[in-house]
């Protein structure tokens, strides 16, 4: 799939840069341009490579029916992280990852359940609970929406997982491996990119970069 920015304005969003050479894996060695100052450069031609083969599979995926977990629980981030996916209709996970949320989804299932019945039990009984009980059952709905308010509408473990810092994400990544999940994932040069099927080579932590890259994979799923 083409990708519709520049060469240029992916570089002013310092999607180049990579980590000190001190935390550099060297498994991205294929992904790093050069060493400048004790900093690992990513070869952004390398990204749009990346990124136009994840654009094309997630294209398809959709054409299939299928869906894409999105991750990235970083604070300056995962707000924009939580946009995208709202804004195509795919489940995502910001706040904190659950653990079991892809090798056990049958217990996160019921997570979800409960989180419903608690939401329907506050609207049905507002004026027979008393004052304490419903400020404990709003604390309780406030808590378990703050985590699966992304994954509220799934009903099976996720077709594909997108993360931002695999690293950051490490269980993330561990549970979608082990179920042998596709994943699609920004790789910066601090992170392994071994069984990452679609790695995108990139500044995990530049937004404007993240924003940019985000903004294709939305257009993907249009």
């Amino acid at each position: 799939m083409k990708i519709s920015f520049s060469m240029k304005e992916l570089f002013k969003s310092g999607a180049h840069f990579g980590h000190i050479r001190e935390k550099y894996n060297p498994k991205t060695q294929s992904f790093v341009f050069a060493l400048r100052e004790g900093v690992h450069l990513i070869d952004l031609e390398k990204t749009v490579i990346g990124l136009s083969k994840a654009l094309d599979y997630m294209a398809e995926q959709k054409k299939q029916g299928k869906n894409v977990l999105f991750v990235c629980t970083k604070e300056n981030i995962s707000n924009i992280v939580k946009k995208t996916a709202e804004e195509i209709g795919m489940p995502y996970m910001t706040y904190r990852w659950p653990g079991g949320m892809i090798t056990n989804f049958e217990t996160i299932k019921k997570q979800i359940e409960k989180l419903k019945k608690l939401e329907i039990m506050v609207e049905d009984d507002q004026e027979k609970l008393i004052k304490k009980d419903k400020l404990k059952l709003n604390k309780e709905i406030k808590k378990l929406n703050q985590v699966f308010e992304g994954v509220r509408n799934m009903s099976k473990a996720p077709d594909n997982v997108f993360i931002i810092d695999t690293n950051q994400e490490k269980t993330a990544l561990a549970e979608a491996k082990k179920k042998k999940i596709p994943i699609i994932a920004l790789v910066d040069t601090n992170s392994d990119p071994s069984g990452i099927a679609y790695p995108i080579p990139a500044n995990d932590d530049a937004i404007k970069g993240v924003e940019l890259i985000l903004g294709e994979i939305k257009k993907a799923f249009k």
